[in-house]
């Protein structure tokens, strides 16, 4: 799999997917919200939102959210994701 770069934008609440790690946009959707934070699981993007503090979980790289919860705390700005050694 490439490695793509994967950008949000809170002022247009726009999710980017760049050609490797480049301006280049192969694509672009509407994120669920005034998203600040993005991670990735291998798999699934994992966005989160700072005006109602939820996490959402997507369907691979695309706009669809397969889940969403709380988060934490208030004003939530960013997401990493830790995966185990082997």
């Amino acid at each position: 799999m490439p490695n793509n770069l994967i950008s949000c934008d809170s002022g247009s609440d726009k999710i980017y997917h760049h050609s490797g790690i480049t301006s280049t946009i192969t694509n672009s959707f509407a994120s669920p919200a005034s998203s600040r934070g993005l991670s990735f699981d291998g798999t699934h993007l994992i966005s989160c939102d700072h005006a109602s503090d939820k996490i959402y979980h997507h369907s691979g790289i695309t706009g669809i959210i397969t889940t969403s919860f709380d988060s934490p705390g208030d004003n939530l700005y960013g997401l990493a994701y830790e995966t185990a050694a082997c």
